[in-house]
């Protein structure tokens, strides 16, 4: 309650928190790639973008996810 109560009494919004300096990955970019970045970067997810428009969030548990099923 104590961090709530401290965030509602500032105000503050999303824009007030968030990353300004998005790094996105493209839909078609090789999951090798995206594996290495989020390494590289120590970071948990990407955005996936095309043409401007946000297609979803690719994120590190989705890599994992697919490397243990080609692994069975």
């Amino acid at each position: 309650d104590t961090i709530r109560g401290y965030l509602e009494a500032n105000g503050l919004r999303a824009k007030d928190v968030m990353t300004k300096d998005v790094i996105t990955v493209q839909p078609d970019e090789p999951i090798t790639r995206v594996a290495e970045l989020l390494s590289s970067y120590n970071i948990k997810r990407f955005p996936v973008v095309s043409s401007g428009q946000m297609l979803g969030v690719v994120s590190r548990a989705d890599v994992l996810r697919y490397v243990s099923k080609i692994g069975q």
